[in-house]
This record gives structure tokens, sequence and C-alpha cells, in this order.
């Protein structure tokens, strides 16, 4: 009966063409995805390009502006949270969209803007598809021609560095790692984008180097499984590598520890020579670019180090630190004071303006609504300069350039923010002719997680039990380069999973390279024999090893010992053991590989053997008490013939 009844609601519906809550629509999305003017001095015409990505028809739009110009940088992060939090007024509606296939162009002329003054304005565009109103974002900032402030002196550093990008054996670690350097995307994009920007000033790290060589000459990916890279990967590491010699120069150019680790908590885990190496290694950059001599930075993972930390970083010769406003923020919520400060050594530093920084990060990255980033960022510089218009202040912009969605487009949209007429552009290096800012020091202590710490742990403890066998190996610096990866504080938690389990997948290879292939059970025909083993070695290198053996128990099996022996690489080796088995009951052979010092190499094994020399001992006496008793029984069955016949002839005679 319900059936019933739902299908004659459904005919009913249908017949006088009501919505059904029957029917699975699609869900309506529309994202913004530019907009051509983002900061204006005058009242020029302002484009906008909205996607539909449901596949619908957008029919009409409207444009609302807030009634005055936002109050402090907070209410930009406010406004994208919850757009309704300012008043806004009708400027402009319209029928007249473009459509090209499933994006629409929406042009609001410029003169119905009607600003209260300079500053930044929420912007709010509904569009209407199916009937249905759907409200979009933006900002729009504005500054007279009349008005003259002084410039905000803008540092922007690109990292080109992808976060664990490789497995211990230069395998490329995933998927992610490997789109870093698809063209038109990832790192290509900000290589191009830079290239184009004024005072632009580059970081760069070995690892990402050795990754973007590794996906070049088609290494293969790991996670989630091993499989092949694409061409259109291959050709893009190709490219990054061909174009990066020619993009970069010493003079704006900056190498970071290897892999962008943690250098301070990896020596305060105890790790003093890996962490000297991970800074050293930069002249691996410095060769790649023709031998260029490189400065070197470091960037506080959490903001900041400790008083400690700065002094050892100094020592080893470390141009600057880069720090964060998350450990230093301004004094005063009113203002931005400069991106300078005074370290836990005293040394002058530059400070990442992190709310600037990551709307940046969203600008060039995010998935829906780029547009609406692209302008907020903009909005964010005129708001800061409007704090203190009579002052000159130095800021820091470093986006994250390790995100998916990095586009040629989206990129060259964001830096455009940057040619704003109230801003300068300015090398890093500035900030040693900015005063230091009013700011106070959250300081904060960096560790290495537990679990990444055990990791090292055991990866040191697998390298110290191989020492002798792989001194000056392939397997000695992979060793050293799986600690450093595990002390990159940056990564994402699942590539930070990954690397984990990449990391103990080697170890386990790693401790068995080296092994005794041989088990199993073997019967003693005698109470000697000779005990078949094969070694095989899975190093990149020979070696030279002894195999200690002994009996269990010892009383009844008495192997011989086994001379020193060399195994090539990846080669294995047969040999005999003559050993000597006492009784019938099962026993065991131990056997245990040594280096030439006698250390144990590996876990040894037990080889189950037993003896069928007494069993053939028991038949043998077995069959000659038959062959006694059967002599005895044809004996005495002679006796009675005997016997009988010699009665018969004795009664004959009678």
């Amino acid at each position: 009966m319900t059936k019933y009844l739902s299908a004659m609601m459904i005919a009913l519906m249908l017949i006088f063409n009501l919505p059904t809550s029957f029917a699975n629509e699609e869900q309506i999305s529309v994202n913004l995805i530019s907009q051509s003017h983002v900061w204006i001095t005058d009242r020029p015409n302002i484009s906008f390009v909205i996607e539909d990505a449901s596949g619908n028809t957008i029919s009409n739009a409207e444009v609302e502006i807030s009634k005055s110009a936002l109050l402090g940088r907070s209410a930009i992060r406010s406004i994208i949270a919850k757009p309704n939090s300012v008043d806004y007024k009708r400027i402009f509606e319209t029928t007249t969209l473009t459509q090209n296939e499933n994006q629409y162009t929406l042009t609001l002329p410029g003169p119905r803007l009607k600003f209260s003054g300079a500053g930044t304005y929420a912007l709010r565009i509904t569009v209407y598809v199916r009937g249905e109103a759907k409200k979009l974002t933006s900002f729009i900032s504005f500054l007279p021609e009349s008005i003259r402030l002084n410039n905000l002196n803008v540092a922007t550093v690109l990292p080109m560095v992808v976060n664990s990008g490789l497995t211990p054996d230069n395998l490329v670690l995933n998927d992610k790692a490997a789109n870093s350097f698809l063209n038109k995307a990832g790192l290509n994009s900000v290589l191009n984008s830079g290239k184009a920007m004024q005072n632009v000033t580059w970081l760069l790290d070995s690892d990402t180097l050795r990754l973007a060589q590794s996906i070049s000459t088609n290494q293969a990916i790991t996670m989630p499984e091993n499989h092949d890279l694409s061409e259109e990967q291959i050709s893009g590491a190709q490219t990054w590598l061909d174009k990066l010699p020619k993009y970069v120069n010493s003079v704006n150019t900056y190498v970071l520890p290897t892999g962008n680790v943690n250098t301070v908590a990896l020596k305060d885990s105890g790790h003093n020579r890996l962490a000297k190496f991970s800074i050293l290694d930069s002249q691996y950059v410095s060769d790649f670019l023709a031998g260029i001599s490189l400065k070197k930075i470091t960037i506080a993972p959490k903001g900041d180090y400790s008083d400690a930390g700065f002094t050892w970083l100094n020592s080893q010769q470390i141009s600057f630190n880069l720090l964060n406003s998350k450990a230093y923020p301004a004094k005063s919520s009113t203002y931005t004071p400069n991106a300078v400060v005074r370290d836990g050594a005293g040394a002058v530093a530059p400070v990442v303006d992190q709310y600037a920084s990551a709307l940046f990060t969203d600008a060039i990255s995010s998935a829906t609504n780029a547009g609406m980033y692209q302008a907020a960022f903009a909005g964010d510089l005129l708001i800061t300069s409007l704090e203190q218009p009579g002052v000159q202040r130095f800021i820091v912009l470093k986006p994250d350039t390790n995100r998916d969605g990095i586009t040629n487009q989206k990129f060259r949209n964001t830096v455009s923010s940057l040619s704003a007429p109230w801003i300068k552009q300015v090398s890093l290096a500035k900030f040693k002719d900015s005063k230091v800012g009013s700011r106070v020091r959250n300081q904060v202590v960096n560790r290495i997680s537990n679990t990444a710490k055990n990791l090292m742990n055991l990866t040191h403890e697998t390298k110290r039990n191989l020492a002798s066998l792989i001194a000056g190996a392939t397997e000695e610096t992979q060793i050293d380069f799986a600690i450093l990866r595990l002390a990159n504080s940056s990564a994402d938690e699942k590539t930070q999973i990954q690397l984990h389990t990449q990391i103990r997948d080697y170890l386990d290879r790693l401790n068995g390279a080296v092994r005794i292939m041989s088990s199993g059970t073997v019967v003693f025909p005698s109470e000697s024999a000779k005990v078949p083993i094969t070694i095989r070695n899975d190093l990149s290198v020979p070696i030279e090893i002894g195999i200690v053996t002994s009996g269990l128990p010892a009383v009844r099996v008495l192997p011989q010992s086994v001379d020193d022996m060399q195994i090539a690489p990846g080669r294995r080796k047969s040999i005999e053991i003559p050993t000597r088995l006492i009784g019938t009951d099962t026993a065991y052979l131990q056997l245990q590989i040594v280096d030439l010092n006698g250390k144990r190499i590996g876990n040894p094994i037990l080889i189950q053997v037993s003896s069928s020399a007494y069993a053939q001992a028991a038949a043998w006496v077995i069959g000659a008490a038959f062959a006694l008793l059967l002599l005895f029984a044809i004996r005495n069955t002679l006796k009675r013939l005997r016997a009988t016949r010699d009665g018969s002839q004795e009664n004959m005679k009678l």
C-alpha cells in the first residue's frame, strides 16, 4: 500500500511539474575562479570568473559590497568563515553572463562601486542556478590616487622544497612527491612565477634536488604500491632541473639543511654528526648550480629554537634563521610591527608573517574559490599598509609551496597583488636594514616525535650491527639519509606514516641481507656426516664473514669449525659442515654469522639433525638374533627327525 501511494505521489508531481524530494538531483557547486582586479586606485570594470562544477546553468547574478571598509586584518578571515558578519548594500544585478562551457564571466561596472574611503571591502556575489541562490565571497581593495602611503617593504620567500619525497634507497615515496614537478603545476609554477617577480628570494635543499633527479631517471613510485612513473611526471621533473640553473642566482638564493630537517632537534636527539652533515650537504646544491656558493639558513619548524639551539646554529656558519610570527607575535594588536627580531642568541633574524603567508598559500593552491583568497591576500596587504600609513615597514611572505593544487594561473593571479602601488618588493636580505620590530617571544622547544625517534634508534642500531660490513658502502649512506628524513617535522601526517613504513621495510631487508638460507632437518646415515648450508649476500659490497657452529645439546652434536669466507655482492656461497652426532634422539646444529671481529650478524638459525646409524645397528642385532633362533629351530627339527629315524631302525631289528 505504501509503495502504491509513493508511486501515485511521484506521478502527480510529474504531471503538475512539481519538485519531488524523491529525485536525487546533483548538488549545486559554484566556485569563484578569479577576478580581473583585486586592488584598484580608480573605478575600472571588474570581471569575475565563476565555475559551476555541477554542470548546471547560471541564470542571473547580484553583487553586494560591505557598507564600510574592513577594520583590522582579522576581519578578512572572519568574513571568509562567516560572510554575513558585515552589513552589505546591493550595487549591481544582471542577467548578462558570458558562458564558456562550465565557466561564467560576470562584469561589474566600476562606477557602481561606492566606497566610503580607502581600504578593503567585502564583496558578496549571489548567483542563481535552477532558481536556487548560491552565494560567493570576495574582496576589493581601494586606494584613491590622492592618498600617499609609505611603501610596505615586502620580501617574498619561495621555498622549492618537497617535504619527504624519497625512501632510504632513493625511490620516489608517493604520487604526491612524483607530482611535485608537473609542467604548469607544483614547483614548476613556483619557478615560473617567481622568475617574473622582483627581488624574489629562493630556498632550496639537496633532497628536493635528489627527488627531481630520481623522477627524471624513471625511478619507481613505492606508495601506495610499486608502480612506474608517468611520462608527464618524468618530463616535469626534467623541465624543472633544466630551468633551475637559469632562474636562480647566488645573490637571492639560500640553501636549507637536507630535507628541510629540524637540525636542532636532530642534534638534541643524539645525532650531532648527522645534524652537522645536513647543513654541510648544501654543497650538493652548489655543485649542481655550476659550483656557485650559496648562503645557508634554516626555517624554525615552530617559529623558534631554544637559546642553546640558536648558539649551536651560529657555530655552523648559518647566515640567519627564518622565524615565524606565531612564536614572535606583535606586542600591539592595532598594527603590524617590522618583521625583524633578535633571536635567543641575540642575532637579528627575519620573521615570516604567518597570517598573510597563509592567505598567499590558499590563493595559489585552493581547489575551490581561489579567486576569493587572491582578493583576500591583496586586501590583507592594504590593511597592513593602512595600519601606520606614515611608517615604512618590512614584512616577510613565505607561502607553503609544498601544497597540492598549485598552478601557473593561480600563482600569476596572486603575484599580481604584489604590484600594488603601496608595495615595494625587496629581497629577504633587506631585513638587516630594518629596525627590530616590537614583538614578544613565545619560546618554543622543538622535539622529534617519539615515533620518529624510536625508528631513528632502530635505524642507528641496524647501522651499528652491520658497521663492519657496510663501511663506505651505499647502505651506510642510505641509513644516514633515513635518519635525516625522519627528522623532517614539516611533512603531513600521511606522508610521515608512509615514510615510516618504507624505512621499516628497508631495515627488515637490510637486517636480512646477509643470511643463512638453509633450514629443515638433516638425517645422518652414520654417526658422522656433512651438513650442507648456503649463505646469501644481498648487500652492494663483498663481505668477509665467519660462521660460529655449536650443538644443542653440545655433548651430542659436535660440529667442526668453519673457515672465514668471502661472498661477492648479490651472490651466494654453499659449504658443508662436518658434524658428529651421538645418540638417536633429535638434536640441533646452531649456526651464527659473525664478522671478522666476532660480532654477530643477524639471528642464529637451527638445523634439526637426527641419525639413522643406531637404527641400522639395531636392525642387524635383531636380524642376527632371528637368524640364531632360526638355526636353533632347524637344529632342533633335525635332531627330532634323526631321533625318529634311529627309533624306527631299532624296531625293525627286533
